[in-house]
């Protein structure tokens, strides 16, 4: 069993790359590209792909243009929006994309996104280690949305309904609470290490005992963030 994929991007080059990376995987099947959004709706109903890498700026039809224009049962199972364009992170988790790729991405990126496809449509043969995969993480910028890569933060903190994304590239408010974002990411590379904070485990540099009681959790960068004293045994068996 194969997964039957469409590409549709307006650029040439960004085509061929993504039928390059599509070539490493045996469980996907190309049937096709499309050059527009005009162009992408009569594949789409014509081949009936369960996948297809969507680019959302395009002449004609845009990307989310192409999605509304489909009936319900000519909807593909699987859309992966691929865009040089984080503003539009919200608006594509909001129709269920199974993922979000901003360009330029590489294939280890592109390979968290096949995985994640197969998973959803139970390709046999494909098996997950190491949890769940995790996606980008949708953050406020402005009077908009981003999307941040789950490598890229250090740690993330409670704040009210919300949660404080602390990144390499800067602090950004989540769109969504602490558990909700708990519950999403990758625990093979997140742990919750305080009732209020969640910790990027690559980021831990060292851990050190308060004067007071209780730890703290050094970070590269030389931020210090605390540890709860109900998870310090849980947090030193995964990094001592």
């Amino acid at each position: 069993m194969s997964l039957r994929t469409l590409i549709v991007d307006d650029e040439a080059p960004a085509r061929s790359l993504l039928r390059e990376y599509c070539e490493d995987f045996p469980e996907i099947e190309v049937l096709g590209e499309s050059r527009d959004g005009l162009e992408a709706l009569e594949h789409i109903r014509s081949l009936q792909p369960e996948l297809v890498f969507l680019d959302v700026k395009m002449p004609g039809l845009d990307g989310f243009a192409v999605l509304n224009a489909l009936s319900t049962k000519e909807l593909p199972g699987r859309v992966v929006f691929t865009t040089a364009y984080d503003q539009f992170a919200l608006q594509a988790f909001e129709v269920a994309a199974t993922d979000y790729l901003l360009k330029p991405f590489d294939k280890e990126r592109f390979a968290k996104t096949i995985r994640r496809a197969l998973s959803e449509a139970q390709v046999p043969g494909n098996e997950i280690g190491g949890g769940s995969e995790a996606g980008v993480l949708l953050v406020r910028s402005g009077s908009s949305a981003r999307a941040v890569q789950p490598q890229d933060v250090l740690w993330i903190e409670a704040a009210g309904d919300y949660a404080k994304v602390h990144t390499r590239q800067g602090e950004f408010l989540a769109t969504s609470g602490l558990g909700a974002l708990e519950g999403q990411l990758d625990r093979t590379q997140f742990m919750r290490v305080h009732r209020s904070v969640l910790l990027y485990l690559p980021a831990l540099r060292r851990l050190s005992p308060r004067s007071s009681g209780g730890w703290l959790a050094e970070l590269e960068g030389g931020t210090k963030v605390p540890v709860g004293r109900k998870y310090v045994e849980m947090v030193k068996a995964r990094f001592l």
